[in-house]
């Protein structure tokens, strides 16, 4: 009776310590907080010393990562564009036409965008890839 009670008393520590063994390997830390969305991409001129800046932001592209970063980049020159002294139109259209008694509406805009004899210096200061999305956003900065 005594070697029955050894034997399933040494069963018990070795599964014990197997069960020990196997959640101390297995234990992740969740703790870790993700990480912290920089000061840039909700306000860029917050950190720009009164220069031009603007974010652009780009999300998956069929050409690749690098195609991503042209695209965020380019649109984010685009905004320094406007900023500095580009010429924009907006012209609205509206049709309503009546047919039998139905009405159909179509609304069509267009913008033109007009920069003439506009240099651009600029600089990528930062990027960053949105965690809960495959977002790029750039932080572009004018220099001078």
């Amino acid at each position: 009776m005594d070697t029955i009670f050894k034997m399933s008393l040494y069963k018990y520590t070795i599964f014990t310590i197997l069960i020990v063994f196997v959640n101390s390997c297995s234990n992740t830390n969740s703790s870790v907080a993700p990480p912290k969305e920089p000061i840039w991409l909700s306000n860029p001129q917050k950190l720009s010393d009164d220069k031009l800046t603007a974010v652009g932001c780009a999300t998956t592209h069929i050409d690749g990562v690098d195609a991503q970063k042209k695209l965020a980049i380019s649109r984010a020159i685009n905004e320094i564009a406007l900023q500095k002294q580009a010429k924009i139109s907006t012209v609205t259209y509206r049709k309503k036409s009546y047919n039998k008694g139905e009405v159909s509406k179509e609304i069509t805009k267009s913008s033109l965008q007009e920069v003439e004899n506009l240099n651009l210096s600029t600089k990528v200061m930062e990027y960053y890839h949105k965690p809960n999305s495959r977002d790029i956003c750039v932080w572009v900065v004018e220099v001078p």
